[in-house]
């Protein structure tokens, strides 16, 4: 907004215009970048009071409390005096989106108590966890990710594969062969990666990732027969299947029957605040506000480009903001608004600041898109130390996986540029020392239905993804891959779409175990967890390695020799007297003739 003011509507300096067609930032000084449009009032009368007021009329229905007033016009003959009117108009502007009343339509009475200062969770040495959430949206077509490829003893579950899918089926020669252990858990024994995945082969032979087979929005187990016939066979669905926004906010939620809930690390993040066993939280989105995040901690929202989006005018404007959301008052949304806009300022001013100082240890130079998201995320982890966190959580995105019309190459646009992100992150982490410390899981909407409209595929249900992490236990496909893909199947419905056989609560779980949810915890961050038998949900223990021992306490060294005895004074001169300390004398003339040099009145020791 307070871009806007100054420079109308563009996508230069924190604005939120389009960043369409030619937007070189570079003139924006002299007005010269792309403009989508600008503010085109003018006051009628152009002195103090007559601009604050009608700025107040227009903006707060001339609900702007006293104090502010005061201060918005003390700021403006300030600036008039030392610079201009017209930079005095724009000032007063600025400062009014940043009152409560511009964003607040209650009236906002100050009382006379000072705000205090909100104390935030100091680190208590857990040690430092990350969590990166891939977001595909529009609905990946998982299972042209993850396929099945052999070793599936009687039954050709590839040759099935193909039945299902016909013209989006993947060739054999186009897939990545990874073995699954232990032997006989999978209908196969060999599944193929989408081919432009090599990142997450590698990590996967290097026992780094995890295979997630089948996962999806869940109340509780579901059978075909329930899905068909759910008065005789009472179950819970989530709402709004195949419905993109209503799979998103359930896919992020984890709790699908709950419109309203809190996002999944949402909720984490508020438990890890307020349990017995503290932890020092950080939340981060880049490029979106997002619902997998939502809860009582606001996160911090980053552009992709510039990473934190710091307040453009807080050179200027930051001590009258912080005199006009001094006092608390009567509003209860005015207050909550004065309450986010310090801990925003401060919170990315820090960031900011931290930011400035960081150097990775890979070349990103002409990273774009998704890898520029994932750059930011690094960045951000690079200031763990400085920043004394011990959790964060970070959600990245990409978009266009909505392939009604064409399957194929659009996928594999996306995979390329998922692997080529993903290479330079896990390389990043590397070089950082902190890969043991981090993991990433992928996410999207739904799958798509395994038959083809003709041309592309529609929205389903259950899906396939990974995770990967140096402390990871890989190597493995967890959960249940369908044992048959056409309409014969257990879990296949009509149009190939297939019911999961995990729900998101299988893979949270284990991630909130992981991050150190405390167990009485659980229940509120996993609201439907105790709804799966075990089978349904991993544990901390079988995602993850056991954290390595501590190193054994260094052997008791030997104890040093004994000192020598202490040798009488060696007399060389009736006036001097030299102590000889750590030195063996054969006899009075040795020690005479080798130091006499040395010797002068009260020395205590020798020295050659």
């Amino acid at each position: 907004m307070s871009s806007l003011t100054r420079y109308g509507l563009t996508s230069c300096r924190g604005g939120f215009g389009t960043r369409a067609g030619w937007s070189d930032c570079s003139g924006v000084g002299g007005l010269t970048h792309r403009i989508d449009g600008t503010i085109t009032w003018r006051p009628r009368a152009w002195d103090a009071d007559s601009v604050v007021d009608e700025l107040n009329l227009l903006l707060a229905a001339g609900r702007v409390n006293p104090v502010s007033r005061a201060i918005m016009l003390d700021k403006f003959r300030q600036v008039q005096e030392v610079d201009s009117l017209w930079e005095a108009v724009q000032v007063a502007q600025e400062l009014m989106i940043a009152t409560a009343e511009f964003h607040a339509t209650n009236n906002h009475r100050l009382t006379t108590n000072l705000r205090p200062t909100k104390v935030e969770t100091e680190s208590t040495n857990h040690g430092y966890k990350a969590i990166v959430v891939l977001y595909m949206y529009g609905g990946a077509d998982t299972f042209n990710v993850i396929m099945p490829y052999g070793d599936c003893g009687d039954f050709d579950l590839y040759d099935n594969y193909r039945t299902a899918r016909s013209n989006l089926a993947t060739n054999l020669t186009d897939m990545l062969p990874v073995n699954v252990t232990p032997v006989g858990s999978q209908p196969c024994g060999t599944f193929g990666l989408h081919r432009q995945l090599t990142t997450l082969q590698q990590l996967y032979n290097d026992g780094d990732a995890v295979l997630l087979a089948n996962i999806g929005t869940l109340i509780e187990p579901v059978t075909k027969a329930q899905y068909y016939n759910p008065r005789a066979n009472p179950v819970r669905l989530p709402p709004s299947l195949y419905s993109h926004n209503s799979q998103q906010e359930q896919s992020m939620t984890v709790h699908a029957q709950e419109l309203s809930a809190h996002g999944v690390i949402g909720r984490m993040m508020t438990s890890l605040t307020t349990q017995e066993e503290k932890y020092k939280v950080g939340l981060y989105s880049v490029g979106r506000e997002t619902p997998i995040l939502e809860g009582v901690l606001p996160p911090t929202i980053l552009d992709s480009n510039d990473g934190v989006v710091r307040y453009v005018a807080y050179n200027r404007l930051a001590e009258q903001i912080s005199e006009m959301t001094k006092f608390e008052g009567s509003s209860v949304y005015a207050e909550t608004w004065n309450q986010e806009l310090q801990a925003s300022l401060r919170r990315t001013e820090s960031i900011g600041n931290s930011l400035k100082e960081v150097d990775l240890t890979q070349d990103w130079s002409g990273a774009s898109g998704f890898t520029r998201e994932l750059q930011q995320v690094a960045r951000l982890i690079a200031t763990r130390e400085q920043a004394e966190t011990d959790r964060e959580a970070f959600f990245v995105s990409m978009g266009g996986f909505d392939m009604h019309f064409e399957v194929h190459n659009s996928l594999d646009m996306r995979m390329r540029a998922i692997n080529d992100a993903l290479n330079l992150f896990v390389a990043e982490m590397k070089g950082l020392d902190v890969w043991e410390n981090v993991v990433l899981v992928t996410s999207s909407d739904f799958a798509r239905t395994l038959t083809s409209n003709g041309r592309g595929s529609d929205h389903a249900w259950g899906g396939n993804h990974f995770l990967i992490g140096g402390q990871v236990s890989g190597g493995r496909m967890l959960g249940k891959y369908p044992a048959m893909l056409t309409d014969q199947g257990e879990q296949i419905l009509t149009r190939g779409r297939v019911i999961p056989t995990m729900g998101w609560e299988g893979i949270w779980t284990g991630l909130a175990q992981w991050f150190g949810v405390a167990e009485e915890r659980m229940g509120v961050v996993m609201p439907n967890r105790n709804n799966f038998p075990p089978d349904m949900i991993l544990t901390e223990d079988e995602i993850f390695m056991p954290p390595s021992p501590p190193s054994p306490p260094m052997p008791p060294q030997n104890p040093p020799p004994p000192a020598p005895p202490a040798l009488p004074p060696v007399v060389l001169r009736d006036d001097v007297t030299v102590s000889v300390v750590g030195a063996v004398c054969t006899d009075a003339s040795a020690c005479e003739i080798g130091y006499s040099l040395a010797a002068t009145p009260r020395i205590q020791g020798l020295s050659p």
